[in-house]
């Protein structure tokens, strides 16, 4: 660090683990050098501080909340005992929560509270995922950097004084936390932010300019051997960048083949590149191979320690890539067909392996260019075949929200069979080529949950087909009734026409009935009185008696009784015509019932279909 050894220095010495800077803000204009200072200073402290975890926010970049929450997610540098792929789950789950919350948001949650929710489960999910790491709360040492604080829009930097500082000091985790912030503005304009934040002493470092030594060895140190370093000095004042940038107007440098030896051209050159050193020309490798250039896909190429550095060095040369409105960097394409060619004289097998995998990553970013939803298609090619409501019971609530959104999103990559999706065979065959270039690990614990879950839904299939058929058979059983009562109503009604039309209706007919006679009633009676009187009358008298007796209580009369005739023309029999309406209704009633029921059969034959297909067809893609 040329120029700037003193804070390098000091920066290095208070962060560390037995430093005692807490928060400091490095002021100076733009071009000083604040950027590189602090990324110097990162670099120095992750070797020396295995138990440091640098947040790093750069005001620019940073345009509302979600913007801010994806930067405290994903700008992670992690000492060596963090664990790396606690804090990757930890960036995917924040970036699950924020969009749950702008949801909420959405509904009517109030404003204040939607911002005390964000910073509050920010911590608990950071909290959640160190749970399991071998050191306590009070080793960690998070530091918070904050670049370019003056350019941070007013709500979020709000937010990160009020909310977010109350969440971080009631956490363990957050106990020795210490923060950097950069500047262009006089400290004074911050005087409200920091005393906001609880900072009462604030160390203040001001960058000053180069003098003519250290402004000439800058440029030296990039190549410029001839350039008129008086006339450079006095033009840009010392700003550093404004060194370089004169420089480089003179001349432009590109790279040899064998990448030592510096080829200067005129500027009518499309070449682009300078005199770079042994790192910078790492960073400028590795930004070769991917087309789109971001810290997520450089990360497929070095570490992630390595990818945020290159990145960030990139980010400030201008002259060698183009920046994207999303933040993405495209590297000029001279210069990386130079790279790549260099890389392929001095190393080809990595360079074919690197090449390969920068051609089937361009694909895949193609195909599903944003980065936060990845996870998602590397997760989904292991079915082989699976619903929404699947998801909803493999995945978390959050995760199925966010799964069927992408489903939603992308559903030209799917193909629906029978109510079933599954990816096309072209996609899937690039999602799997590159979980085999990249090396991208599927969890085993997924797999095991789709089986379980495979094997819960066969049971439940079971019994419900079981379930299903026996219903079936008690519609068929319903149908055949109903069938036999239809048929002995048509034949009730055929028989009421043709009695209505019967000759023998009309005959006479004998009625039999009984009544008393009291002349009998009084003969047999007194038949029977003469009897016990008189000598002359015996038993035989007496049983005459009695029989006459008898005959007058229960004495038959025969009646001859005519049908009435009615004389109606052509009108129908009005009591016929009632019954036929009757036995009509009731004939309906029973078809609509057996049309119900055979619709009923219909859909059930069509779900036992569908259960017996989907008892056929695992979840899991077998090969």
């Amino acid at each position: 660090m040329i120029g700037r050894k003193k804070e390098l220095s000091f920066l290095t010495t208070g962060l560390g683990e037995t430093g005692s800077l807490r928060s400091t803000l490095i002021h100076g204009e733009e071009g000083m050098g604040k950027s590189i200072l602090v990324e110097e200073v990162v670099k120095n402290l992750i070797p020396t501080s295995p138990r440091h975890l640098f947040i790093i926010l750069n005001g620019s970049e940073v345009r509302d909340f979600n913007s801010l929450f994806s930067s405290l997610g994903r700008n992670l540098l992690l000492g060596e005992e963090i664990p790396a792929n606690n804090l990757h789950e930890f960036a995917r789950k924040l970036g699950e929560k924020i969009v749950e919350l702008e949801g909420l948001a959405r509904t009517g949650l109030d404003p204040e509270k939607f911002r005390v929710q964000l910073a509050e489960d920010y911590v608990k999910i950071f909290e959640d995922s160190l749970k399991g790491t071998s050191f306590g709360k009070n080793q960690l040492t998070p530091i918070l950097i904050v670049e370019d604080l003056d350019l941070m829009p007013t709500g979020p930097k709000k937010w990160l004084s009020n909310h977010f500082n109350k969440a971080i000091r009631k956490s363990g985790y957050f106990k020795n936390s210490r923060f950097v912030f950069t500047s262009k503005r006089s400290p004074k304009e911050h005087d409200e932010f920091f005393s906001d934040f609880g900072i009462s002493s604030l160390q203040i470092i001001p960058l000053r300019s180069l003098n003519r030594q250290e402004g000439t060895a800058l440029a030296q140190s990039h190549g410029f051997e001839e350039a008129d370093y008086l006339a450079v000095h006095q033009e840009t004042g010392g700003i550093p960048s404004k060194i370089l940038n004169l420089c480089k107007k003179s001349s432009s440098v590109i790279i040899s083949p064998k990448g030592k030896t510096m080829i200067k051209t005129s500027n009518d050159t499309q070449k682009i590149g300078g005199s770079f050193s042994e790192k910078e020309l790492s960073y400028l490798l590795f930004a070769s191979y991917p087309t789109v250039v971001n810290r997520y896909n450089l990360e497929f190429f070095c570490s992630p320690k390595e990818a945020a550095f290159c990145f960030n060095w990139l980010k400030r040369r201008s002259d060698l890539v183009k920046v994207s409105g999303n933040g993405n960097l495209f590297l000029n394409q001279d210069l990386r067909q130079e790279m790549r060619s260099f890389h392929k004289q001095e190393e080809p097998e990595q360079a074919e392996r690197m090449e390969i995998l920068a051609s089937v990553l361009d694909i895949f970013v193609e195909m599903f260019p944003d980065p936060n939803t990845h996870w998602i298609p590397l997760n989904l090619q292991i079915f082989n075949s699976f619903t929404k409501d699947l998801c909803k019971r493999v995945f978390s609530e959050i995760e199925s929200m966010d799964i069927i959104a992408f489903i939603d999103e992308h559903k030209d990559k799917f193909e629906i069979s029978e109510g079933n999706l599954r990816l096309k065979k072209d996609i899937l065959l690039v999602i799997r080529r590159f979980i085999e270039v990249s090396g991208t690990p599927i969890k085993e614990e997924l797999k095991s949950k789709i089986l379980e879950q495979w094997q819960l839904d066969q049971e439940k299939a079971s019994d419900k087909k079981f379930k299903m058929e026996q219903e079936q058979q008690n519609f068929h059983s319903e149908i055949n009734d109903i069938e036999g009562q239809i048929n002995d109503l048509a034949g009730l009604k055929e028989n009421l026409v043709k009695d209505s039309k019967d000759p023998k209706r009309l005959k006479p007919k004998k009625v039999y009935s009984f009544t008393t006679s009291f002349l009998l009633i009084v003969l047999g009676l007194g038949t029977v009185g003469i009897s016990l009187f008189s000598d002359s009358f015996g038993v035989y008298h007496s049983a005459c008696g009695l029989a006459l007796s008898l005959c007058g209580f229960f004495w038959p009369i025969v009646e001859i009784k005519k049908p009435k005739v009615e004389f109606s023309g052509a009108k129908p029999n009005l009591a016929i015509e009632t019954q036929h309406r009757s036995l009509d209704h009731r004939i309906r009633g029973l078809a609509n019932r057996a049309t119900s029921i055979n619709h009923m059969l219909k859909q059930i034959e069509e779900d036992l279909n569908v259960i017996d297909r989907g008892l056929d067809e695992p979840y899991l893609l077998i090969d």
